[in-house]
C-alpha cells in the first residue's frame, strides 16, 4: 500500500530530529522527499551534515523542517564545494558551519558561482570589509 511506501521515510524523518509537529510540513513543502532513496539520497546527505558539517540532531531538524529541499542536493555537486568554499575562501571556522546553516538554511539552496561567489567578492572588493571578518 501507499503508506507502506511512505512509513519508513516518515520514521526516518522523526529519527534524524524533525519535529512530528513538523513531519507533515516537510512533506507539503517537498513531497518529493518520497521519491529519494533512503540508502543513495537522504542516510549520506545527512551523515554528510552529521559528519562534516558537525550539526546535531536538533540542528538537523530544525534544517530539513526550513528547508526540506537540502534531502535532494548532491553532496558532492553541491553541499561539499559550498562548504569547501565558506572554510576555504571565506574563512568561516569549521565549527561555526552548524550553526550558520541552522540559522539560514536557505544559503544551502543557493547557487556557489552565481550567488554566494558574487556576494562574498563584492563585500571584500567593493565594500573593503577584510577577508578576516568576513569569515566570523
Amino acid at each position: 500500500s501507499m503508506e507502506d511506501d511512505l512509513r519508513p521515510t516518515v520514521a526516518w524523518l522523526l529519527e534524524v530530529g524533525v519535529a512530528p509537529a513538523k513531519v507533515a510540513k516537510v512533506v507539503r513543502q517537498h513531497p518529493k522527499v518520497f521519491a529519494y532513496s533512503l540508502a543513495n539520497n537522504l542516510r549520506p546527505t545527512v551523515s554528510y551534515l552529521w559528519d562534516e558539517v558537525g550539526m546535531d540532531s536538533e540542528q538537523l531538524g530544525k534544517v530539513i523542517a526550513a528547508f526540506p529541499q537540502i534531502l535532494g542536493l548532491s553532496v558532492p555537486l553541491k553541499i561539499r564545494p559550498l562548504m569547501t568554499y565558506l572554510i576555504s575562501d571565506v574563512g568561516v571556522p569549521k565549527d561555526k558551519l552548524s550553526r550558520m546553516f541552522t540559522a539560514f538554511p536557505q544559503l544551502f539552496g543557493l547557487s556557489l558561482d552565481n550567488n554566494i561567489r558574487p556576494h562574498v567578492e563584492y563585500l571584500l572588493n567593493e565594500v573593503g570589509i577584510p577577508r578576516e571578518r568576513l569569515g566570523k
